[in-house]
């Protein structure tokens, strides 16, 4: 993976998908596509402490504890979106 990605922290795996990953620099939920490359997928996250996800017929669900301010992020990837 090329910069600017750094100080990653959670990954999700799913089978035949992207997954997505916390990175810690950019402050931000991301996935990494190999001929894509990067896509945001949600940003201003200060503290992207780890990542759960979950499938369900209209995309993932993702989870993300953000351990600076004590939120979390639920943000939901759509099929095709």
């Amino acid at each position: 993976m090329p910069n600017p990605i750094g100080k990653l922290d959670g990954v999700a795996v799913l089978e035949a998908e992207s997954p997505p990953i916390t990175d810690w620099k950019s402050k931000s939920l991301l996935q990494w596509h190999p001929k894509e490359g990067r896509k945001n997928l949600g940003s201003g996250i200060e503290g992207p402490a780890d990542v759960a996800a979950a499938r369900g017929d209209e995309g993932v669900l993702v989870a993300v504890p953000d351990l600076v301010k004590g939120d979390l992020y639920l943000i939901a990837v759509l099929k095709g979106k």
